[in-house]
């Protein structure tokens, strides 16, 4: 952590000289600095490339691009737009005659940011076996249970949430959780043309969709 602060006032000294290495000290890893907000997080590359991804409460969008130093801003330009998808997790408890199937959304922990994982009651989800379709639906933990047996695919639906249809092709050994996102998603997206974000000290402040928002060195978690 003293290590990470000098290095910034470093930075801060730098900017007060316009120092054209300053481009060197930008690189590394930022988040927001509201709690609200904790998993937006900036990704500054030593090749010129950024990534950014902006966290709704339901779904991440995000977007990458090319970014420079001018005049103590970080001018940012995208050039690809990033939307998260479905996902399909096998959890660690073995299973045997019996299989658990959940439902879930992630969100985020108001407290300290990180992931919480988020049942869906009544959400329907279809088992296709070798044979026929099972369909059932979540209890209020977001899980279905059903005789452990060859599933060659699964389909979930929830009021909300975009559709998921996996491929699976073969008898589970670990209960499943499929991932859902907002059905919205689509219609969102970031996209930022030629951003002047400011550096003051080693903040970075900017705008994002008409939102301001404050950037400072952060630390990446494993979820």
């Amino acid at each position: 952590m003293q290590k990470q602060l000098i290095t910034f006032l470093v930075l801060f000294t730098m900017i007060d000289m316009g120092c054209k290495s300053i481009e060197k000290c930008m690189i590394g890893f930022y988040r927001v600095c509201s709690p609200a907000e904790y998993n937006t997080t900036l990704q500054i590359n030593e090749d010129y490339r950024f990534q950014l991804n902006v966290f709704d409460g339901k779904t991440f969008i995000g977007t990458r691009g090319e970014w420079k130093v001018v005049d103590k801003h970080l001018i940012v330009n995208s050039d690809t737009v990033v939307r998260i998808t479905p996902s399909l997790v096998l959890l660690g408890t073995p299973v045997s005659d019996s299989l658990t199937v959940y439902a879930c959304w992630y969100g985020e922990r108001e407290f300290d940011g990180m992931f919480s994982i988020n049942p869906i009651e009544g959400a329907n989800i279809k088992l296709k076996t070798s044979n026929r379709w099972l369909t059932l639906k979540t209890n209020r933990n977001g899980s279905v249970k059903c005789l452990n047996q060859f599933i060659d695919s699964i389909q979930v639906f929830a009021t909300g949430m975009r559709p998921v249809s996996e491929a699976f092709g073969r008898t589970s050994t670990m209960p499943i959780r499929i991932g859902m996102i907002n059905e919205d998603i689509e219609k969102k997206k970031v996209f930022l043309k030629n951003e002047q974000w400011k550096i003051t000290g080693w903040r970075i402040k900017g705008i994002i969709n008409q939102k301001e928002v404050s950037f400072k060195p952060g630390r990446k978690y494993s979820y």
